[in-house]
């Protein structure tokens, strides 16, 4: 079960590099994106933040995903953020905004890639992150591996002494 779930992290990491990489190179191409000074619908800021930002986060979950073996915080933070894009999404449609997500910044557009296709990339990658990050809690807890860093007893019938080594 480890080396499943490590191997569907490393992928969402891979996965994080990426759209990382295309946003933070929107914001350093010579050549200036468009994109780069729109303002984005929910928070009235230009995309140059948002990109800057977000890509920077993704970034350091996407690293933190392929390099550490502590996975419970991996499958934490890549739920906390897949969470946040989630709820970024459901207020831009709240507000009624329809457009595609220009997540991939000029990324796309170097590529020829339809930006509705583009959305449809972003939205199956976030339905990975959520769906990687929650069934790792939901095997978790089926094992009982949560009650044991609550203090609950093994079977054993001793409390583990440190809760990394239970895992």
């Amino acid at each position: 079960m480890t080396r499943i779930f490590r191997t569907l992290i490393c992928v969402a990491g891979i996965v994080l590099l990426i759209t990382a990489y295309a946003k933070l190179a929107s914001l350093f191409a010579g050549n200036g994106s468009k994109i780069l000074d729109v303002q984005e619908p929910l928070f009235a800021l230009r995309y140059r933040y948002i990109f800057g930002v977000t890509g920077t986060i993704e970034a350091l979950v996407g690293f933190h995903c392929l390099l550490s073996k502590e996975q419970r915080l991996s499958a934490t933070l890549l739920a906390s953020l897949s969470s946040s894009f989630v709820l970024y999404r459901v207020g831009t449609a709240w507000i009624g905004y329809h457009q595609p997500c220009p997540c991939f910044g000029s990324f796309a557009d170097k590529l020829n890639i339809d930006p509705d296709l583009a959305d449809q990339l972003v939205r199956f990658a976030l339905g990975y992150f959520l769906i990687v990050s929650c069934s790792f809690f939901v095997h978790d807890r089926i094992n009982g591996r949560l009650g044991m860093r609550l203090g609950e007893k093994t079977k054993s019938g001793n409390a583990p002494d440190d809760f990394r080594t239970s895992i």
